[in-house]
């Protein structure tokens, strides 16, 4: 599922369980499904030294990374 935070930013949960990570748009969240929680959470802690979230860009990126 998707959730919509107060301030705007989307998170996602999967069988009553939080995915990593503080998507900057529903699309972003959605696509979070297709990665494994260990990624997310490594990419998030990046953004968060920038103060900011996870786009789908980011994703798209991450995905091109692993397919190298």
């Amino acid at each position: 599922m998707i959730y919509q935070t107060p301030s705007g930013y989307y998170v996602a949960s999967s069988n009553l369980v939080w995915k990593a990570g503080i998507y900057d748009s529903e699309r972003a969240a959605r696509y979070c499904f297709q990665f494994p929680d260990s990624e997310l959470k490594a990419l998030q802690e990046r953004k968060n030294k920038e103060y900011e979230v996870i786009t789908f860009e980011d994703l798209q990126e991450l995905r091109r990374q692993k397919k190298q």
